[in-house]
This record gives C-alpha cells, structure tokens and sequence, in this order.
C-alpha cells in the first residue's frame, strides 16, 4: 500500500535538472555534511515515477545506476566509498 501511495504522489514528467535539483534539496535538509547515498538515492526512486538512470545524464552516455548519473556532475556533488564498507557511499554539495 506504501508504494501504491508514493506511486500516486510521484512526480511523472520531469528533467534531469529537476533529479538534480531535488537530490541537493534533500541534501541540505539533512543538515549533515555528508550523508548516506541510500538514502538521497531512495528519495529520488520515490519522488520520480519510474525513475530510469539510462534516459538520464549528457547526451550520448547511457548510465546503469542513479549513482554514476550523479557522479558525472562533480561541479555539484562528491561522492566517496566507505573504507571498511565497499558498497556503502556517502554524498555532499560541492560549496
């Protein structure tokens, strides 16, 4: 029933400034520097209906994961792995 509610509140149209912009709002309201990839990741899933990081990005690349569409704006985000956690990554603002 949650996913049917979220579903139903999903933005449907939407740019690829609009996942941009809404992953550096949820960034700045967490009031951390640096915070958990999952959860600004899961955050975007839920705002964008049918989120698909392959319509995503520049012109010409097709991404397979919401996390390297990020990445290839390193004038807005950082991301970095946690050391002893391979799959765990953390993301700031670039000031």
């Amino acid at each position: 029933q949650l996913k049917r509610q979220n579903a139903a509140k999903a933005i449907r149209e939407y740019t690829l400034e609009d996942v941009l912009q809404a992953a550096c709002d949820f960034i700045q309201k967490q009031g951390d520097e640096w915070v958990n990839y999952n959860r600004v990741s899961q955050h975007l899933y839920e705002r964008f209906y049918h989120l698909k990081p392959k319509r995503l990005g520049q012109p010409g690349k097709r991404y397979n994961s919401l996390r390297k569409v990020i990445a290839d704006y390193p004038e807005r985000f950082q991301l970095r792995r946690e050391a002893d956690q391979p799959g765990v990554y953390w993301i700031r603002m670039v000031s």
